[in-house]
């Protein structure tokens, strides 16, 4: 009777182990998921500025070959980007307050007055 007893324990025991393998696997599983869904979201937030950030170089350099660059503000539904221009001499110096759905930066662009190119770009949360 006492072996009959202890299959039984150690039976109980290797169910108990296999439960809890299977547990952690679930767990592992589910952060692994949760985390997926949080990168996917901060890339999506990150293509958004860099699109943003794309067409402001854009702007910028069609306004400089049409126009003098002067300060503004750019507003569309929801969302709105007011920029402030400096002319340094040899180039401009322009800090965009950008507001999106998806958060508030500010994004500082210097670019060079007689080639039009980027000089520095720098984000501040």
């Amino acid at each position: 009777m006492k072996k009959l007893h202890n299959n039984n324990g150690s039976i109980l025991q290797i169910v108990l182990i296999i439960f809890l393998v299977l547990l952690h696997f679930i767990l592992s599983i589910s952060m692994i998921v949760r985390s997926t869904i949080l990168l996917y979201g901060q890339e999506k937030i990150l293509n958004q500025r860099r699109l943003v950030e794309i067409e402001l170089v854009y702007f910028f350099k069609k306004t400089m070959a049409t126009d003098m660059l002067l300060s503004g503000t750019i507003r569309n539904n929801e969302e709105s980007i007011h920029y402030t221009v400096d002319n340094m001499g040899d180039y401009y110096l322009i800090e965009s307050q950008i507001k999106l759905k998806s958060g508030q930066y500010t994004l500082y662009l210097e670019i060079y007055v007689d080639d039009q190119r980027v000089r520095k770009l720098k984000y501040k949360a």
